[in-house]
Parts: C-alpha cells; sequence; structure tokens
C-alpha cells in the first residue's frame, strides 16, 4: 500500500491495519458466498491444501450439501500476505457456471434492506 500512495503522492494517516481491515471487510462482502460459486471437488482440494477438516451442511430447501470452509479461512486470517494468498487459491480453483453461483439481490431501502434470493427458473 505505501508504495501505491507514494506512487500516487497518497498522504494517509490509517495505519496499514486499519487499511488491511477495510480491505479485507470489502472482500468478504463480495466473496460472502464463495463456497456456493466454487465445485465440491475445488472446496474439498482447499481443504486438502490448507488442512483443514472439510464441513459440510444439508439444507432443507436444497438437496446438495453446502460448505462455508473456503469463506471460513477467510474470515480467520489475519496475516496480509497469507489473506492474498488465500485469494491467489481461491481464484485457481474450479469455479460452477454462472446458474450455480449466486448472491442474492439487495432490496428496500436502506433501514428496511434485506436480501432476496433469486430464482433460476
Amino acid at each position: 500500500m505505501q508504495e501505491f500512495d507514494r506512487r500516487w503522492s497518497i498522504t494517509s494517516s490509517e495505519s496499514a491495519e486499519s487499511i488491511f481491515g477495510k480491505f479485507k471487510t470489502r472482500i468478504l462482502n463480495v466473496l460472502g458466498h464463495i463456497d456456493k460459486c466454487l465445485t465440491p471437488e475445488s472446496i474439498s482440494e482447499f481443504c486438502q491444501f490448507y488442512g483443514i477438516k472439510e464441513k459440510w451442511e444439508s439444507s432443507f430447501y436444497d438437496s446438495d450439501h453446502s460448505s462455508k470452509n473456503v469463506i471460513n479461512q477467510l474470515e480467520i486470517e489475519t496475516n496480509h500476505i497469507n489473506f492474498y494468498k488465500l485469494l491467489e487459491v481461491i481464484f485457481a480453483l474450479d469455479m460452477r457456471s454462472y446458474s450455480g453461483c449466486h448472491k442474492p439481490a439487495l432490496t428496500g431501502t436502506p433501514k428496511t434492506r434485506h436480501r432476496v434470493h433469486h430464482s433460476s427458473h
């Protein structure tokens, strides 16, 4: 970040930790449903690579088993270098087709906003 700031002559009193915290929050907001976007094989491969136990949950509404293995790993990582490596690994994994990967749309006003899942029909 410091190199970027120097290159563009940006001065900031924010600490590197604060800047990383904001960046991480933005990434978590965007990738909140990343496990739904990955193939089950990719999630298994990810868990093997990081040596974490695979956890799969079944849903009353969905016949597939779902996972939060990848997003959970992103949430717990606090080292910025390891976080960037995680992102690199995630984007190297196989993604599902577009119909298998969706994020609920936001509806309503900012005070009453809630998420609504779009039907694939």
